[in-house]
């Protein structure tokens, strides 16, 4: 509905719209979540993100789903200064974030257990680590395989038997 007052000189002197509008946005995030004491993450569209690592093992398995949600992204900074010496990535991940391991400058291994998976730039800022993947996956071109903000050595993994 809408409507105008005009004064009595013909002036236009306020206009009136009203209307209702209903917004969803399938995209926006729940609330942070918390699994197992040591992850922080956020659900988007019905995945999971990790937001945050706050554990202090020495080997850490990001978890292929968290409450039912399958993990698709380490989200920016989760790692940041993390004292982890391993870490595995499970294959349902397909996107590391920016700063996802930044400044995580202990003698670290990352293993990466899925075939296609897109780093951002600097998701490895100022971190040290031999990054380990199949050998059937994205990183057999060499062009994929950067430092992405780090001290990378990329390693194709053996089979073990």
């Amino acid at each position: 509905m809408s409507f105008v007052r005009i004064n009595e000189n013909g002036y236009l002197t306020e206009k009136h719209l009203t209307f209702n509008v209903t917004y969803y946005d399938q995209s926006a995030p729940t609330a942070r979540l918390t699994y197992n004491g040591d992850f922080s993450y956020t659900v988007y569209d019905g995945k999971a993100v990790i937001d945050e690592y706050s554990g202090n093992a020495k080997t850490v398995t990001v978890p292929a789903k968290v409450d039912n949600y399958p993990v698709s992204e380490i989200g920016n900074r989760a790692f940041q200064y993390s004292s982890f010496q391993s870490i595995v990535i499970p294959a349902s991940v397909q996107k590391i974030n920016v700063a996802a391991f930044g400044n995580c400058r202990k003698p670290t291994s990352i293993v990466l257990e899925g075939t296609d998976l897109q780093f951002a730039n600097n998701s490895l800022y100022r971190a040290t680590a031999d990054v380990y993947y199949r050998p059937d996956s994205c990183f057999q071109a060499e062009e994929l395989r950067q430092n992405y903000g780090g001290n990378i050595t990329w390693k194709v993994m053996c089979a073990v038997e």
